[in-house]
This record gives structure tokens, C-alpha cells and sequence, in this order.
């Protein structure tokens, strides 16, 4: 189902109206609530970034494409997934490649590198081995854990 957010996609006036309401919405009071403004804000970015692929978006492009601190959007990162916000969109943009991989048997692991933003195909190979225990080529191994 499409959030009120997803439908205002391509108008700023709309989308900016919609994350204030939100924002108004969600007015956190209680560490609860914090948590979950900070969870909202990274999932916001997680989404910003799956939608930009192929390009590589910056943390401060990123910060302000949500409408955040560079130093807010780190600390939610941080408290949320346990990690930077380089080494959480590395993750999430490998979850990807071995998703495209294990979904078309016919993508080869340098398509799916480009696509998901990776510039050389040798730190991927690596990193991909390093993060799933396999090489991309194999994505579609039993052992591949499922995107979260």
C-alpha cells in the first residue's frame, strides 16, 4: 500500500507538506518516541537512497534530502542500525545487488555492482564476500540471509 508520501513523489510543495505532517504528527516526548523519530528518519533516508541507485548520494545531500543535521541523521543511524551511515548504505546497497542477483539468474555480479552503485567491480566482489560469506556469483546460494 502507498503512504500519503509515496503519491506526493515528484511535486516538493506535496512532499514537503507531507513530512511536516508527520513531523507534527509524531512530536516525540518520551525516549520511546524519540526512538522512533529516529527510526522514521533513517528508514526516510534508507528509502532516498534505494530511490537514487545508481547514484551514490552523500551524507550531507542525504541529511538535507530528509530535512535533517548531518550530525542528527549520524546519531540516528547510529542508535537505530548500530553503525555509520556509510557502512549501513553500504549494507543496504549490497542486500540489493544480492537480491537483483538471486532474482535474475542472467545479471551478471558487475551489472549489479553498477546498478547498486558500487564504481569498481573488485571492492564489490570483496565486500559482498565479506558481508554474505560467498562470491556474487553465487547470490542465489541457500545460505544467503533474506533483506531485512
Amino acid at each position: 500500500m502507498q503512504d500519503e508520501y509515496d503519491i506526493a513523489q515528484g511535486d516538493p510543495a506535496r512532499e514537503a507538506a507531507v513530512l511536516d505532517q508527520r513531523e507534527t504528527r509524531a512530536a516525540p516526548s518520551g525516549a520511546a518516541d524519540h526512538r522512533r523519530a529516529a527510526l522514521d528518519l533513517v528508514e526516510r533516508a534508507e528509502r532516498a537512497v534505494v530511490a537514487a541507485l545508481p547514484r551514490r548520494v552523500d551524507e550531507r545531500t542525504l541529511a538535507d534530502s530528509v530535512g535533517a543535521t548531518l550530525q542528527h541523521l549520524r546519531y540516528a543511524f547510529r542508535t537505530t542500525r548500530g553503525s555509520s551511515i556509510y557502512a549501513a548504505l553500504a549494507d543496504l546497497r549490497l542486500r540489493h545487488a544480492r537480491d537483483f542477483l538471486a532474482g535474475d539468474p542472467s545479471l551478471t555480479p558487475a551489472a549489479a555492482a553498477n546498478f547498486c552503485g558500487f564504481g569498481h567491480i573488485g571492492n564489490f566482489r570483496r565486500a559482498f564476500r565479506q558481508r554474505f560469506g560467498h562470491d556474487p556469483d553465487h547470490a542465489a546460494a541457500p545460505d544467503s540471509e533474506p533483506t531485512a
